[in-house]
């Protein structure tokens, strides 16, 4: 099971951010090797007679319907929470969705850990460099700002099927979903949620984009949706290929599981320990810090 939605998508394009929770929500549950089955949802929005936030309450609807039709996942129930707001401001519209999936064999149960030194990472899906409703924008620019990123539901239920058609071939070692943070953290989170699991040390990751016409930064932690990040054995790489290449999947080795350090061409270049203790211990840092240093 998962939750997920991104209530600043939704705040810039309400259609469009359900359809991505939807998705996102998929994505993940695939990724674990798991079928999918059917959505709940719970809907969040301020007050509903104010004409901009039933429009929200309505377009989210909207796109929560199309985006489980074309990924066949019926909704079997749900809630809707109103008037959640003060008396200046309203909360982001979250049409939060709650998706089941069903694992068939317990030899396909999938974690988001590097496995071995020398697996190939490869990335299935196609990165243009998404920004608006980024956590990028919002932590670094301190903005909510563009449109939520662009979702093609076709071939996001394409990557999907290439996804779990690999790992039930036992081809994919590991699954990771791309979405908030773009592609540089969820790099890092591979490398971190694996730091604890290995007796001999940490496993990190040697890896190589080419940006193309997109700036580094927008490539690193752009939100393009449909997205998943695997890794394989280099000898199941071309069965990997076969697979994406027949469902029209984009599919590109990006590196290897490599060394003690997540680097990143020549912009990235970090212990996985320094990464660990940022992410491990990162409400204990904050309710260190006196009130000076939060504000």
């Amino acid at each position: 099971m998962k939750t997920d939605c991104n209530a600043q998508y939704v705040y810039l394009n309400p259609r469009r951010g359900a359809m991505s929770a939807v998705a996102e929500s998929a994505r993940n549950v695939v990724c674990s090797g798991a079928r999918l089955i059917a959505i709940t949802n719970c809907f969040n929005f301020g007050d509903p007679y104010k004409p901009d936030v039933y429009w929200q309450f309505e377009e989210s609807v909207k796109g929560k319907d199309e985006a489980s039709s074309v990924l066949e996942t019926p909704v079997t129930g749900g809630n809707v929470s109103f008037y959640n707001e003060s008396l200046t401001t309203s909360v982001y519209p979250a049409p939060v969705i709650g998706m089941l999936g069903i694992v068939e064999e317990l030899d396909h149960v999938t974690s988001a850990t590097f496995k071995s030194e020398g697996d190939v990472i490869v990335l299935l899906g196609e990165t243009k460099g998404e920004l608006g409703g980024s956590e990028y924008l919002a932590w670094i620019h301190g903005k909510v700002a563009g449109d939520a990123p662009k979702i093609d539901l076709q071939y996001e239920k394409n990557l999907q099927r290439v996804c779990l058609h690999a790992i039930r071939q036992g081809i994919v070692r590991s699954a990771h979903d791309v979405s908030e943070e773009g592609l540089g953290m969820a790099l890092a989170e591979y490398c971190v949620l694996d730091e604890p699991r290995h007796s001999s040390g940490p496993l990190g990751a040697i890896v190589r984009f080419d940006y193309g016409t997109v700036r580094p930064d927008v490539f690193l932690f752009g939100e393009d949706q449909s997205r998943i990040i695997t890794t394989v054995k280099p000898e199941d790489l071309q069965r990997m290929g076969d697979i994406a290449s027949s469902h029209g999947v984009n599919i590109a080795v990006i590196g290897e599981v490599q060394g003690i350090n997540l680097q990143i061409n020549k912009e990235i270049s970090v212990p996985v320990s320094q990464l660990a203790e940022v992410y491990f211990d990162a409400i204990e840092r904050l309710m260190n810090l006196t009130v000076e240093e939060k504000i």
